[in-house]
């Protein structure tokens, strides 16, 4: 039996969700105690609450949770429509979908999301966004090289 590249992009980025609930739930637990747990320069381990949508931008929880669920919905479409044709332009849009649930559950529960990554003391992050862009990244790459075929 094979497993479709839409399946397997589903049964990981749940995994990865997963890991990234952990994560949220040591830092939330243990992280605002002791600070950060590691800092090189370039990555720190530090927790963040993030009360914004993408970027920390600030709008009302009922409407971060309606666009969110909005932008889900959307991608989840495109990703039933290119399962067949595309399978991993299909696989990239459930990274991101899966990416977008583990930080909507966060928003929906605690009221933010909680990130604990800080790369080169710009941004913060967790697993979750990274799902998300490299879903992104993937969904590009892939729109680009069929255009250029």
């Amino acid at each position: 039996m094979r497993i479709s590249i839409p399946v397997l992009a589903t049964i990981f980025g749940s995994a990865v969700c997963v890991i990234d609930q952990s994560i949220k739930w040591y830092s939330l637990n243990h992280l605002q105690k002791i600070g950060d747990a590691f800092d090189s320069g370039a990555f720190a381990f530090i927790l963040h609450k993030n009360y914004g949508i993408a970027f920390d931008i600030s709008l009302p929880l009922p409407i971060t949770l309606a666009i969110s669920a909005l932008i889900i919905l959307a991608i989840a479409r495109f990703a039933i429509l290119n399962r067949k044709n595309q399978p991993t332009r299909s696989a990239f849009a459930i990274l991101v979908i899966a990416g977008a649930l583990g930080n909507l559950l966060d928003r929906a529960v605690l009221g933010y999301v909680v990130d604990y990554a800080l790369l080169f003391e710009r941004s913060f992050v967790n697993l979750s966004d990274a799902l998300i862009a490299f879903g992104i990244i993937g969904i590009a790459f892939s729109l680009s090289k069929k255009q250029n075929a």
